[in-house]
């Protein structure tokens, strides 16, 4: 079974949910009582002005859950959306969050915080209190410059607001080494799936599924090799969130990547937005011109992308974004 939600176009419509919640943060902020919903607000107009336009919206991950919000969910949204920085002037933030040892700013809107960001972390703190000591595993997959880094990241930081550590592995650190490429004749390809060493990650997801403190691989991007045990993960992380090109390729060498997770999440962007911010973000860490990197993409990165695309019908959750990452489409798959 498959549903697809995606925006309407009328901008009435899609700024509802926005209009509302702001009008809801701003009487919090002058009520400052996060634990509870403003005492001037009656819940009869919360539900009008909020949960009913969550049920009537064109793009909403609360189906999800398989339930509607409820005034609980919603007096933790106002708290959190208001320590974001949410305003009834401000319904799109820039947080700062990090990776590698630098730093990224990453947009985040009002609406796709309430409608898709928010519930996915509830569902994740659900699954969470259902298994007590055991780890979550999400994989986020999809083609180049999908924002599958910047994703796990931000969801990572929401999920520290809700009092959840996670750690965040990525696929890179799995490259085959530079030096194994040219052995191989693949040193030229690299980034396609062959270029890889899925058993190595098959091996680590399980590693971390059982043992508390794990040491990872880690790519740099400025030796453009993966590191040994650069990153820790600890008992208190209880959440992984594993991103990469090739995690739902349907491939016996990958197909272990894929049963080592709990939940699939696979992220689309048009090909010729990945294109130009894929080849943008090349062109400025390998210092190479633009046309070098046009032609990489064009070599290696298009082809991927077909074949990464391929792979979305095995996620539960395919969630759509432009080129400004703001969510344009949710399809839950059961």
């Amino acid at each position: 079974l498959s549903l697809s939600l995606s925006m309407s176009g009328n901008m009435a419509d899609d700024l509802a949910v926005s209009t509302a919640l702001s009008y809801l943060i701003e009487s919090s902020q002058a009520n400052p009582s996060a634990a509870s919903l403003p005492k001037q607000i009656t819940q009869e107009k919360c539900q009008e002005l909020v949960l009913n336009a969550t049920s009537a919206s064109s793009l909403s991950l609360w189906l999800f859950l398989s339930r509607k919000a409820t005034l609980a969910d919603l007096s933790r949204f106002l708290a959190l959306a208001s320590t974001l920085g949410f305003s009834s002037a401000t319904l799109v933030v820039k947080l700062e969050v990090f990776s590698d040892c630098r730093s990224i700013f990453v947009s985040l809107s009002l609406e796709d915080f309430w409608l898709v960001y928010f519930p996915l972390c509830l569902h994740i703190e659900q699954q969470l209190s259902q298994r007590r000591a055991s780890r979550f595993f999400l994989a986020l997959a999809g083609g180049a410059a999908a924002g599958k880094t910047t994703l796990s990241l931000l969801l990572q930081h929401l999920l520290r607001l809700l009092g959840i550590e996670a750690a965040c592995m990525s696929q890179d650190a799995y490259h085959r080494t530079n030096d194994e490429l040219v052995r191989l004749g693949l040193r030229a390809f690299k980034g396609r799936a062959d270029t890889f060493d899925p058993a190595a990650l098959v091996a680590d997801l399980a590693r971390v599924r059982t043992t508390d403190e794990v040491s990872l691989p880690v790519y740099d991007r400025a030796l453009h090799n993966p590191v040994p045990d650069a990153l820790q993960i600890n008992a208190s992380q209880r959440v992984v969130i594993v991103e990469g090109l090739f995690l739902l390729l349907d491939d016996p060498a990958w197909h272990g990547v894929a049963a080592g997770v709990d939940l699939a999440l696979f992220l689309h962007v048009p090909l010729a937005i990945a294109r130009e911010v894929a080849s943008v973000r090349k062109a400025t860490t390998n210092h190479i011109t633009m046309e070098a990197a046009y032609e990489h993409f064009d070599r290696v990165d298009a082809a991927n992308h077909r074949a990464i695309e391929a792979t979305a019908t095995r996620a539960a959750l395919i969630i759509a974004r432009d080129a400004d990452y703001r969510v344009t489409a949710v399809t839950v798959r059961q």
